[in-house]
């Protein structure tokens, strides 16, 4: 009878790629999370340069680095990275276009940083950077390389972080038409490209309005990583969308799961959570206009709450005004008194998407009314009621405790 009794191991499941389909995503043995150091690099270890680099600017292009990198992903649930071992230190060494645009953007971000405006120095690496570009742009072959859509890629996610909604979006049609040259997302060989042009086109449609370029045909609208009917929806939703109801199974579950590993210790690999971002914002940004005040609050304040987790930088925060409108506009169809609690979270998922350090005087307003109507007073049970819903600690109990606490001395 030896091992007749043993129970069966079960076999772990593979996520498949959205941004790679011959690629999968191992889950890993806890789930989504698994274990591991951090480490973070302190040096750049590079001694040349494919052009003229200024000395005062080798600290400056590591501190950039370092900023935006980690910034990329919220270290708190993601495992962290080597700067070491990132693509952009060969490419600063042998790549003159590349080491132009780095040092155009460093020049541009510490200079807005500092609300220096546009300076000489920075004007002079733009010239550098765009003439290069333009040459590069010339031949079929370098247009297409991951080093030149690298640096149209940079210049999108620049010019939406400091809020030139009209550049970014110009420089994201030229970066789809070279994608599209190439063959798509899917041929790119180094993982960060892929997710990065996603990001971009996803950043630049949320801030236009406008659909997504990517991934416009052909979408799976099954769950990603939840079995929905393990996560049923509260009771008023119980109609909701099909489509909208499996999103809300996959966040969910990620909700749940990025709660229980940072209780645990734990760490997503980067490289599943950014697939999790993929799907998830893909679908909400591509769904239709759904029918019903009830169904379009919860799309916008899912797509708060999931752009608040991966769109949003750290520290960097891109301000989504369109999306915070949208969610104002859906609470006018929101006058049930049972629908209260969700009225509550669709706040604070508002204040999300435009960053907890920003004010604006109706949200300040109608959170401080919700919570009179809910006889709402300590923080403690604001937060249990936001966590029936969507709600990550981690990151979100900091600045939901100063919304609360502002609202409430505001009343």
């Amino acid at each position: 009878m030896r091992g007749k009794n043993q129970k069966a191991v079960a076999t772990v499941p593979k996520i498949k790629s959205w941004i790679n389909q011959e690629s999968q995503c191992s889950q890993m043995s806890s789930g989504l999370y698994f274990p591991l150091e951090m480490q973070i690099g302190s040096n750049l270890p590079l001694t040349q340069f494919a052009c003229d680099v200024p000395p005062y600017a080798l600290d400056l292009i590591f501190q950039f680095f370092t900023t935006l990198g980690g910034a990329m992903y919220p270290i708190t649930l993601c495992l962290s990275f080597d700067v070491k071992s990132l693509m952009w230190i060969e490419h600063l060494a042998v790549d003159p276009l590349y080491c132009n645009s780095v040092l155009w953007m460093v020049q541009s971000y510490f200079d807005w940083m500092r609300g220096c405006g546009t300076s000489h120095v920075q004007m002079q690496h733009a010239s550098e950077t765009l003439n290069l570009l333009q040459y590069r742009l010339s031949d079929n072959r370098l247009a297409v390389s991951e080093v030149t859509i690298s640096v149209v890629m940079s210049l999108v996610m620049m010019n939406a972080l400091m809020g030139d909604v009209a550049v970014a979006r110009k420089h994201m049609l030229g970066l789809w038409e070279m994608v599209g040259l190439r063959g798509g997302v899917g041929t790119f060989g180094n993982g960060q490209i892929r997710v990065k042009v996603c990001r971009a086109d996803l950043t630049v449609a949320l801030l236009t309005g406008n659909k997504p370029l990517f991934f416009s045909e052909g979408v799976s609208w099954e769950p990603y990583i939840a079995k929905s009917q393990n996560t049923p929806l509260p009771p008023p939703f119980a109609a909701l969308d099909s489509k909208l109801s499996h999103i809300w199974a996959d966040l969910r579950e990620f909700s749940r799961s990025a709660n229980l590993a940072f209780q645990t210790g734990q760490k997503m690999d980067c490289t599943l959570f950014q697939e999790v971002l993929v799907s998830v914002q893909y679908r909400l940004q591509l769904l239709e206009m759904v029918t019903g005040p009830l169904d379009e609050a919860m799309q916008v304040g899912m797509l708060a709450f999931n752009t608040d987790i991966f769109l949003q930088m750290q520290g960097l925060e891109i301000r989504f005004g369109r999306l915070s409108s949208r969610i104002r506009d859906s609470l006018l169809g929101l006058n049930d008194t049972f629908l209260l609690t969700f009225k509550l979270w669709l706040l604070f998922a508002a204040q999300m998407c435009i960053g907890f350090g920003t004010e604006e005087l109706w949200l300040k307003r109608d959170i401080s009314e919700t919570l009179e109507a809910l006889c709402l007073t300590s923080w403690k049970a604001t937060r249990d009621i936001l966590k029936d819903y969507l709600w990550i600690d981690v990151l979100h109990d900091g600045g939901g405790r100063k919304t609360f606490h502002a609202a409430i001395s505001g009343s």
